[in-house]
């Protein structure tokens, strides 16, 4: 089996390279796609576990994406069969085996892969909502994406999807309110009941040593080692971000460090032009993690939301303390309560005591007027009679976290949580049973969740109007064929039932879906 460090860096405006290498043609010359960082979408994430990636000294997987530069020897197809015979034709090669374009010259490889999404469903229950958006459902969605290396330390990556969607209900009650699709964009309105949207990601990386990787672009990160995160997700829409991560003392303390821009879907005071851009805020990330034995990482972390806009004086000046690498000091310099900053630390950790089996948590501690607070313990069992995972999870967050007196100094990314979801003041079971055999894949998920009453939008401010308390329960059961490991090609079906008791309404939302569809980024549905 072929052993490789994946490589890959990203750049925001593809069409360039889009358009050079689909003018390559289908050239095949047995390069594996060179990625900069480990895909973060669940069948990735599995197969990384199950191959002890996170065992490595270097491999510190508290926070994703992570990048490959510090992994020995891994290939993530290896858990999918693959059929590598040379006899095979190109067309069968193509669809079941490789990229669709590969293009390998001296100091320049890349690969380009189709993004795509057809899907479709149908609602068998909507008790409890309005009359409205029709079956059938469906999501049409049409992309690319390519990655490559320049030279021996210059990555890129780039990928663009246009999608409409006909949600479920639930789901289109959530557009409605917050005029963005879970974890992507802003949405205008298709056909009837439908929605168009779009979705960019890009960054450029460059790796000038084993120990140093820069970066740069419009991408998301994952803090945690479970299916959910208190302190940082994949949950909002991508965001501009600026980055470096230290590898030192062998592998065994990493540092990164990165600067992102956020926004609301607040606009600025309208001037000339006809159309005003949003309020932005700036928002730093330190993330400290070391790992004493290889079955242990405990990480440090810490986030300052900067105000980049003040009523009354329009933008502010940029503040190069965001830039400050030393975890926690701009906490003990300004606090957990300025008003001009929003701060949150945290705790993350996971311990694999016996072979297949981790134990994980974390530790929230923010401040939104008053001290507020949040926890998650978890168990992941792997690889169980080969092929079998199994996840037990508990999230927990007070009322009011994530929040503050400024409205724009929210953890928050383009109308969504930077963390769960379902924003705070909730208690959360998820259990989830996955099976992967060959190109064989299945999942069972359920999640129980009971939302208090008060604030739990971290939209609001303290001074907003109570939510009402609600119990939340998810199920969703999913089977998929996978053609092709290098882009994840699968055919799909599922069944998906959620259902909220509140003394106000009571509401069910059933739905049966299938299609065919590549690899796409993680989006959170289960809340």
């Amino acid at each position: 089996m072929l052993k490789r460090q994946k490589k890959n860096l990203s750049e925001p405006s593809g069409f360039a390279l889009y358009a050079w290498v689909f003018g390559m043609g289908l050239i095949s010359t047995g390069l594996s796609a060179q990625e900069f960082i480990l895909p973060m979408d669940d069948i990735s994430r599995m197969q990384m576990v199950r191959e002890d990636v996170h065992r490595q000294t270097a491999v510190h997987s508290g926070m994703q994406p992570v990048y490959t530069g510090f992994i020995e020897d891994f290939d993530p197809d290896a858990a999918v069969h693959r059929d590598t015979s040379a006899a095979r034709s190109l067309v069968h090669r193509k669809i079941f085996e490789e990229h669709l374009v590969i293009a390998d010259k001296p100091g320049l490889r890349f690969v380009f892969d189709p993004i795509f999404n057809f899907s479709g469903g149908e609602e068998l229950r909507r008790n409890g909502f309005p009359e409205g958006n029709p079956n059938p459902l469906y999501v049409n969605t049409r992309g690319f994406a390519v990655s490559g290396k320049v030279g021996d330390a210059v990555y890129v990556y780039t990928d663009f999807t246009e999608n409409q969607a006909r949600f479920p209900v639930y789901l289109t009650d959530f557009v409605q309110n917050y005029n963005v699709v879970p974890g992507m964009g802003r949405v205008k309105p298709f056909g009837e009941g439908g929605y168009d949207f779009s979705m960019a990601s890009g960054f450029v990386g460059f790796n000038p040593a084993k120990w140093l990787t820069v970066q740069a672009g419009h991408f998301k990160h994952f803090l945690g080692h479970g299916s959910r995160s208190l302190l940082l997700s994949d949950n909002a829409f991508n965001y501009p971000f600026a980055g470096y991560t230290l590898s030192l003392w062998g592998g065994k303390v990493q540092l990164r460090n990165n600067v992102a821009l956020m926004q609301s879907l607040e606009r600025l005071p309208l001037g000339d032009a006809p159309e005003s851009l949003f309020k932005r805020k700036r928002v730093s990330f330190n993330y400290l993690s070391i790992k004493p034995v290889k079955s242990l990482e405990i990480g440090f972390y810490e986030a300052v939301m900067w105000r980049a806009f003040r009523e009354g004086s329009g933008n502010t000046p940029f503040d190069y303390s965001a830039l400050n690498p030393l975890i926690f000091t701009n906490t003990l310099r300004f606090g957990l309560d300025d008003p001009n900053r929003n701060a949150m630390v945290g705790v993350n950790a996971a311990w694999q005591p016996v072979d297949k089996l981790r134990l994980y948590g974390q530790y929230m501690r923010d401040r939104g007027g008053n001290a507020k607070g949040g926890f998650q313990a978890g168990v992941h069992a792997y690889g169980l009679a080969k092929y079998f995972d199994v996840r037990l999870e508990y999230n927990q967050a007070e009322e009011g976290s994530y929040a503050a007196a400024n409205a724009l100094q929210g953890f928050t990314h383009l109308n969504q949580p930077l963390a769960h979801p379902l924003g705070s003041g909730f208690r959360e079971v998820l259990g989830a049973v996955t099976f992967l055999r060959k190109r064989w894949y299945a999942r069972a998920e359920w999640v129980s969740a009971d939302l208090t009453a008060g604030l739990r939008d971290p939209l609001l401010t303290p001074e907003a109007g109570a939510a009402e308390a609600m119990r939340v329960f998810y199920q969703d059961y999913r089977v998929a064929y996978i053609f092709n490991p290098r882009n994840q090609m699968q055919v799909f079906a599922g069944f998906t039932d959620r259902s909220t008791e509140a003394d106000a309404v009571n509401t069910r939302n059933a739905f049966w879906y299938f299609g065919l569809k590549t690899r796409l980024p993680r989006t959170y549905r289960n809340f």
